[in-house]
């Protein structure tokens, strides 16, 4: 009996191991089942019949830069641009594409609360009116500005933290440093001294670009930014585009130039006055959008604008067709 004890004892050993795993194993697979609950309740689950797939779709929980819902601009009289809805996530990045006097400046000037919107618009996930001063970051075109106005390329930049110091505060310490950061980012440091309207039309962009991101922005809207560029300041404005949408920022960019909205934007809204498409840049500039939008004809810049997504030929290809 005596030598049977140790033997009853480590059996009793390994029951009390075994029972710690089941426990611990039970542990696991309620967690697993707690996880898969809440996965249930919190994904869109659809099956394809088709081929007896289940696809698991997560909606989009970021908070939306900019947010339409049938939202209308008017100057004061009859709305000169209408039915706008849809929704930019930040990091992502709106082309406004149309005809001259489609709407797309009095869109811009909607988000800057300068003209009157009706129906729904939501910026940074509120009204426009609980929007922080510097959230907004803005770069007019440069034939607006007064090119005889007495300002250094400082000064200039200074201008966009106005919101956080007033017309009359001074800008010291790290509000200095930040300017000259901005500065420093868009390669017009070493200009900081010089006269605003001596500037080339790129380096002026340049120098309103860093004003514009100076308050560190959520939002940051350009009006016909590429126009006049000469290549080396337009590849420069691109870079910085991507750059600050790297960073988490919205951008919204009016423009004529249907190749430079492809290789900016992801996300494209055509007007006529009224909303056309507003998508995915795949979904909206094709031929008949297009078309609907400058009143029945598809506008040169189309054209190249096709001729540039079309799929290279190989050099392989190129001698097989030849």
């Amino acid at each position: 009996m005596k030598a049977g004890v140790p033997a009853l004892s480590g059996l009793g050993r390994h029951f009390s191991r075994q029972s710690s795993l089941l426990s611990l194993s039970c542990r696991s697979l309620i967690e697993v089942l707690h996880r898969f609950n809440y996965c249930i309740n919190h994904i869109n689950i659809e099956l394809i019949p088709q081929k007896e797939l289940l696809i698991m779709t997560f909606a989009d929980t970021r908070t939306p830069a900019l947010e339409f819902n049938n939202a209308s601009f008017t100057y004061g009289g009859p709305p000169v641009l209408t039915g706008v809805t849809g929704t930019l996530y930040p990091g992502e990045a709106l082309a406004l594409i149309g005809p001259n006097g489609s709407g797309k400046t009095t869109l811009l000037c909607g988000i800057l609360r300068t003209v009157t919107v009706t129906g729904t618009m939501k910026i940074l996930g509120g009204p426009v009116t609980k929007v922080r001063k510097g959230a907004i970051g803005y770069v007019p075109q440069v034939a607006d500005l007064d090119p005889t106005f007495p300002v250094t390329v400082r000064q200039v930049v200074e201008m966009g933290l106005y919101g956080e110091v007033g017309w009359l505060g001074r800008i010291t310490g790290e509000r200095r440093k930040r300017v000259d950061q901005a500065l420093d980012r868009v390669d017009m440091l070493g200009r900081a001294g010089r006269r605003f309207g001596d500037l080339s039309g790129g380096q002026k962009q340049r120098v309103l670009l860093a004003r514009s991101i100076v308050a560190r922005p959520k939002l940051i809207l350009l009006d016909e930014p590429f126009n006049g560029l000469d290549e080396p300041n337009r590849l420069k404005l691109l870079d910085l585009i991507h750059s600050v949408k790297a960073e988490g920022v919205a951008v919204v960019v009016s423009t004529h130039d249907i190749v430079l909205a492809q290789e900016t934007c992801e996300k494209v809204l055509l007007l006529a006055n009224r909303q056309i498409g507003f998508g995915p840049k795949e979904e909206i500039l094709v031929p008949e959008l297009i078309a609907e939008a400058y009143g029945g004809h598809v506008p040169e810049e189309y054209h190249a604008f096709a001729d540039s997504a079309k799929p290279k030929k190989t050099s392989a290809e190129a001698v097989s067709n030849g």
